[in-house]
């Protein structure tokens, strides 16, 4: 495995944090296995109940989130 892949996986789940005031996975799973098995895993989050403080950040940002936490 490439630890700079893993570098950017973990910069990504920091961002998500700071963005979302929130983990973007349950302890149980995985969000890199999430965004395998459902690619708009980000665009639900932004949509759903789970974005309490109602953060609807840029296409840039949802891009760059998307490349950070997929595998």
């Amino acid at each position: 495995d490439d630890p700079y892949k893993a570098e950017v996986y973990s910069l990504g789940i920091i961002l998500f944090k700071l963005i979302f005031k929130t983990f973007p996975y349950s302890p149980d799973k995985k969000v890199a296995e999430v965004l395998q098995r459902r690619p708009s895993f980000l665009t639900d989050f932004v949509k759903s109940s789970k974005n309490i403080y109602k953060v609807q950040p840029s296409a840039e940002i949802m891009d760059l989130l998307q490349n950070m936490l997929t595998p």
